[in-house]
C-alpha cells in the first residue's frame, strides 16, 4: 500500500467513523451500525495489507533522505546511527563498487535475518552489528575506514537502495536469502549448502541458524 493510498484510507476511515457517530446521535441505529462495520472491515484489511506490519519493532525508518542533499555521514561510532544510515553504511562497505542489483540483494538478505530470534540477533541493528558477520565492520578490514566517511555517487546509491528496501520489505527478490559470499572464499557455513542464485561473482543462500 503506497503512502498516498494509506493517507486516503485513514481519511476515509475518519469520515466514515464521524458519519456513523452522527447517525447514531440522530437515532438512525441501522445506518450507524453499518458505518461501524465498514470501519472495522477497513481497519482489518488495512492491517493485513500493510507491507511493513510484520517488520514492526525490527527496524525504525525515522526519516528519509533527499539524495541531492545528503547530510555528513562521517562517524566515529556506528551504534549512534539510525537503522537507515547503518544499513546504507554497510552496503557502502560491502558493495559500493557493485551493481544496484547486488546492493539490493545484499540489503534484503540482511533484512531477512531479522525477526528470527537467532544467535545473530533479532532487530536490524542487532543483525548488522553482530561481530564477524559483515566483514566491512571488522576493524581490521580495509573497507571499515571507508564506511566511516562515505561519499559520492556510490554513497547516494547505497542510501537510495537502503531507503527503498526499508520502505518496501515485501518486494524481496532473493527468495528469503540470509547469507552470501563471493567466489573467492568458501566459508564453513556454506559447505554442503546449495545456493539460491548467483549475482555476478556472489552466491546467495537461505539458512536457518
Amino acid at each position: 500500500m503506497e503512502a498516498k493510498s494509506i493517507g486516503d484510507t485513514l481519511a476515509n476511515l475518519a469520515l466514515t467513523a464521524a458519519t456513523g457517530g452522527l447517525l447514531f446521535y440522530l437515532g438512525l441505529r441501522e445506518p450507524a451500525q453499518a458505518a461501524q462495520r465498514e470501519v472495522q472491515t477497513t481497519l482489518e484489511e488495512f492491517t493485513q495489507e500493510s507491507p511493513r506490519s510484520k517488520w514492526n519493532g525490527l527496524y525504525t525508518l525515522s526519516r528519509t533522505y533527499d539524495l541531492n542533499h545528503l547530510p555528513n555521514a562521517k562517524a566515529t561510532t556506528l551504534e549512534r546511527d539510525d537503522d537507515l544510515t547503518l544499513l546504507a553504511r554497510v552496503l557502502y562497505g560491502e558493495a559500493r563498487g557493485q551493481s544496484r542489483e547486488m546492493k539490493t540483494d545484499i540489503a534484503y538478505s540482511i533484512l531477512n535475518r531479522t525477526g528470527k530470534h537467532a544467535w545473530w540477533g533479532n532487530t536490524l541493528k542487532q543483525v548488522l552489528l553482530k561481530p564477524w558477520q559483515y566483514s566491512c565492520l571488522n576493524a581490521n578490514d580495509p573497507n571499515h575506514k571507508e564506511l566511516l566517511a562515505p561519499t559520492g555517487k556510490a554513497w547516494r546509491e547505497c542510501v537510495d537502495v537502503a531507503q527503498d528496501v526499508l520502505l518496501h520489505p515485501e518486494r524481496d527478490p532473493t527468495q528469503g536469502a540470509t547469507h552470501y559470499h563471493t567466489e573467492r572464499v568458501k566459508p564453513a557455513w556454506s559447505v554442503g549448502k546449495t545456493p539460491l542464485f548467483k549475482v555476478g561473482n556472489t552466491f546467495f543462500y537461505a539458512l536457518k541458524r
